[in-house]
């Protein structure tokens, strides 16, 4: 009886996660394919790495513009995806290339990251970020370019809290109004909408806090802004829910956001909203026609 009662309370922690975690569990699934895609792509990307602060992850590359492709009046700051804890720039420079192919010079940041840092140390990430690039476009004489703000996933978290979080631009050197547009995909917006997790809490700490708020991207659309704004969310996303993008935009039109164009893709998993990196479909075509309207 012992026995079978210390059997019942390991196994029940463990069918409770499958059961409230089985979409996420079912959705991982569909990393490998999707990293062996990537893998695979031949690459011909041209860039140079910088760095911003002492940390290793602490650094961005900026990849240039194809010289045969058109010139843009823009140059692409991206934010890779990976939980805020995995993946490198340096292992999406398929989604660089997509963009510098298509004229773009585009910046591929990294950042700090879990189990060790969470979002007080990304958030401060983000400025010396934003603060370097800036001194690099100069140097690059790239000043006269306006900023396309975009990331994936966590990534996209990121790029909406530097995007929208505007007190915390208005110290850097770099003008406010040097930042244009912004994408994301499949990005945790509202973090009220996702499942709670050890990440989450690693992230922003606990869901009733301060830093939880801080940490979500909804909690900084007040004013009313018309730049151009491109949201990308599967419906069926098992990590970072559908939910997350729908309460975003709902709160970005009861803001007086005018500009948001928001693509559903239907029956797509997480990889749905990324996968435009490793191959060309609808998401790809979509994302480089708004490109083509924000310049």
């Amino acid at each position: 009886m012992t026995i079978y009662f210390g059997l019942i309370l390991i196994a029940l922690p463990l069918i409770l996660a499958l059961y409230f975690y089985r979409a996420a569990i079912a959705d991982m699934t569909g990393l490998l394919p999707f990293w062996i895609k990537m893998w695979r792509i031949d690459m011909h990307v041209d860039f140079e790495k910088y760095r911003y602060g002492k940390h290793r992850r602490q650094y961005f590359l900026i990849c240039r513009a194809e010289e045969k492709a058109k010139k843009r009046k823009q140059i692409i700051l991206y934010f890779h995806g990976g939980g805020w804890q995995f993946g490198s720039p340096d292992a999406f420079l398929p989604a660089a290339q997509v963009l510098t192919d298509a004229g773009y010079p585009v910046v591929m940041a990294s950042h700090r990251r879990l189990p060790l840092y969470g979002y007080t140390a990304m958030r401060e990430d983000l400025s010396l970020l934003l603060d370097k690039t800036w001194e690099v476009m100069q140097q690059h004489n790239l000043q006269d370019r306006d900023i396309i703000v975009g990331g994936m996933s966590s990534g996209g978290n990121l790029a909406a809290l530097l995007y929208f979080d505007v007190a915390r631009l208005n110290p850097l050197p770099i003008p406010n109004e040097k930042l244009v547009a912004v994408f994301l995909q499949a990005a945790p917006l509202d973090l009220t909408k996702m499942i709670p997790s050890p990440t989450m809490y690693l992230y922003a700490g606990s869901r009733s806090g301060q830093t939880y708020r801080d940490a979500s991207p909804i909690t900084y659309l007040d004013a009313p802004d018309d730049r151009p704004i491109y949201l990308v969310h599967g419906d069926k996303d098992g990590i970072v829910c559908y939910d997350c993008t729908i309460s975003f935009k709902n709160r970005l039109e009861e803001a007086g956001f005018t500009n948001v164009q928001f693509e559903t893709v239907k029956n797509g998993k997480h990889t749905a909203a990324s996968d435009w990196a490793a191959e060309e479909n609808e998401v790809r075509r979509k994302l480089l026609e708004w490109l083509e309207k924000v310049g």
